[in-house]
């Protein structure tokens, strides 16, 4: 863990505090991810920045169902098994496979969550701003804890799509959004015990207002030629 342990609480500390750190500070997080936006606008991109929309559905097909690869438990297969349950799946009834009954989740903005109900209702809202939002894990690096029966685990995961739901982030805008995450989970007895949950939810915000003056004009004009 010498070695996962630092690069992830840098990256830890520097997306999940930038939210908290604005509000901290007395600013609305909204008008400060517009002015951000903004700015994104303004800059000419060298090189294409967009390359489609994710979509938990690949074609007309629904996701695809891992299978755990050994009868016994496994912490590779009990991670993927996770996140493609309950992550590309949205079977949030699936999560109390997965948590210890007073499992702790850090989450962004210093919130902690304790307990099934409150994990559920985080993902149902999170979910629910991207509702058909394709979700990737990218990398997932496992060591032996101190104990033959603990685990600490880092997953680099990506949510790509379309912010067209009401939920976490607010009303929809139907602005592509893509978010890229880091989860440190402490696994004992083959339940998650604690995670620390981190993405850049300012960033998120930036994106969803990312041309909302240019989208304006354009309601503007289409209301004055009705």
């Amino acid at each position: 863990m010498l070695l996962l342990l630092p690069f992830f609480y840098l990256y830890f500390n520097r997306h999940n505090m930038l939210l908290s750190i604005v509000k901290q500070l007395g600013f609305a997080p909204h008008e400060v991810a517009k002015k951000l936006a903004k700015a994104s606008r303004n800059k000419t991109p060298a090189l294409q920045s967009h390359f489609g929309i994710g979509e938990t559905m690949q074609g007309q097909l629904e996701p695809r169902v891992y299978s755990r690869k050994s009868g016994d438990f496994e912490i590779g297969d009990f991670i993927l098994d996770m996140y493609n349950k309950v992550w590309e799946w949205r079977l949030f009834n699936e999560v109390p496979n997965f948590y210890a009954d007073n499992a702790v989740l850090h989450y962004i903005c210093d919130k902690d969550l304790v307990g099934f109900q409150q994990i559920q209702s985080m993902l149902v809202s999170l979910f629910a701003s991207f509702p058909s939002a394709n979700f990737l894990v990218e990398r997932v690096t496992c060591n032996q804890g101190e104990s033959e029966n603990s685990w600490d685990v880092a997953v680099r995961w990506r949510l790509q799509g379309l912010h067209e739901g009401i939920g976490y982030f607010g009303d929809p805008s139907g602005k592509p959004v893509e978010i890229m995450g880091i989860s440190h989970l402490r696994i004992q007895n083959e339940k998650v015990v604690e995670e620390w949950f981190t993405f850049d939810g300012l960033d998120v915000l930036r994106q969803i207002y990312l041309n909302e003056d240019d989208d304006n004009y354009r309601m503007e004009n289409e209301e004055h030629s009705d």
